[in-house]
């Protein structure tokens, strides 16, 4: 039987422009009577997460050390928008408590049909995410966790998709399986990476493509878990 690996924004959630609205909030929330403009914060969001330097090895910066590295970027974002020294001290270490609230997961109306289902059948399931050290109680707060197995999360690894490494550790999780399928809406980063890591792929929420070994418009469209 095959381990299910999911991924997690885009895929069993919608959480629009989470970080740039996090970032903005806490802004606001220590300067109220602020003149900036929530599109002048993506601008200055667009690049320093983790993620976009995946060949790195960041197991020294996981954990508590992961918020830390990341409230050192949220500080010289804001001091490039202009905002004061003090003010940005203080907003970008409140960007995490508004990251962190579960209403900004949107969960797909079928994900947890689609988790259900496939615990049913008998797979076991991870989430394999790009993301902050606290996801699984995100998941859990969502409802969601009840059909999992497992996580493996970058910011508590060490390691960000398309990485090796990342993949390696969803297996070491499993050593008596030998099939596991990443199921993902990123093509660049998820499918290219787990079939160069020898795993099958799924691709889901975007136009069919070669990469993939198997597409579905919608969760619930999933021919190994809804086909006959």
């Amino acid at each position: 039987m095959s381990v299910l690996c999911w991924d997690f924004d885009g895929t069993l959630v919608w959480a629009p422009k989470l970080w740039t609205r996090s970032v903005y909030a806490a802004l606001k929330a220590e300067n109220p009577s602020t003149k900036m403009k929530i599109r002048d914060v993506r601008v200055r969001m667009a690049w320093g997460f983790p993620w976009h330097e995946p060949e790195k090895d960041y197991r020294s910066s996981t954990g508590e050390r992961w918020w830390q590295r990341m409230n050192i970027k949220f500080y010289e974002d804001y001091l490039k928008l202009g905002v004061s020294e003090p003010i940005a001290r203080r907003a970008a270490q409140r960007v995490r408590e508004f990251v962190l609230r579960p209403e900004n997961f949107l969960p797909y109306p079928d994900a947890s049909v689609a988790l259900r289902m496939a615990r049913k059948k008998g797979y076991r399931q991870i989430i394999l995410s790009n993301n902050f050290p606290e996801l699984p109680g995100i998941v859990k707060a969502l409802g969601l966790g009840m059909y999992l197995d497992g996580y493996v999360v970058s910011g508590v690894v060490g390691f960000e998709k398309p990485n090796p490494e990342i993949f390696a550790v969803a297996k070491r999780m499993f050593p008596d399986e030998t099939e596991f399928v990443m199921i993902s809406d990123n093509t660049e980063v998820d499918i290219l990476g787990a079939r160069a890591a020898g795993m099958k792929t799924t691709l889901v929420h975007q136009v069919a493509n070669l990469e993939a070994d198997e597409w579905a418009e919608e969760l619930s469209e999933l021919k190994f878990l809804f086909g006959e």
